[in-house]
């Protein structure tokens, strides 16, 4: 399999894992915004490392002030979300270095951002990650990982 089928082509866009850890379903998210679907369709991920690389190739749309949450539009037109932690936002970005800014290109596997997952816990937060198609309606997403998972690992499928 060449790098153009891992991340087109007849399979699908294969959107890869940001950090080993271990994949849960989405469904399972203790955030009831993500577990019902509300923002996309995808894994959560429970990191074992804080260094968060992009899921996708494509370029950053989004870096949120607080850099708990990038958003990357895929070179396939896929809008991926990976947002780190629950209720996060609450910490003002401190456990959080961001490697890109808004227009960067990215290559699958390169860094997004470092999280302080020590810090994040001490904080009273989970350090649940999620990885979503925000405009999955017109798609199929299929494929989902569960269990252990290496960074660059495959999470799930979209066609």
């Amino acid at each position: 399999m060449g790098l153009f089928d891992l991340f087109s082509g007849r399979g699908g866009v294969r959107v890869l894992s940001p950090a080993a850890g271990e994949a849960l379903p989405l469904s399972s998210c203790s955030d009831p915004v993500f577990a019902q679907g509300m923002m996309g369709r995808g894994v959560v991920l429970l990191p074992s490392e804080g260094r968060l690389c992009s899921p996708v190739d494509g370029s950053v749309e989004v870096v949120f002030d607080t850099l708990h949450a990038i958003g990357i539009r895929s070179d396939s037109g896929l809008d991926v979300m990976l947002h780190v932690g629950i209720d996060t936002v609450e910490l003002n970005a401190a456990p959080f270095v961001a490697h890109v800014r808004v227009g960067d290109r990215v290559r699958a596997g390169q860094p997004l951002l470092d999280a302080d997952l020590d810090a994040i816990r001490k904080a009273g937060k989970s350090t649940e990650t999620v990885v979503t198609v925000t405009d999955a309606d017109d798609r199929q997403v299929s494929d989902f990982a569960s269990g252990s998972l290496r960074r660059g690992d495959v999470l799930f499928s979209v066609r």
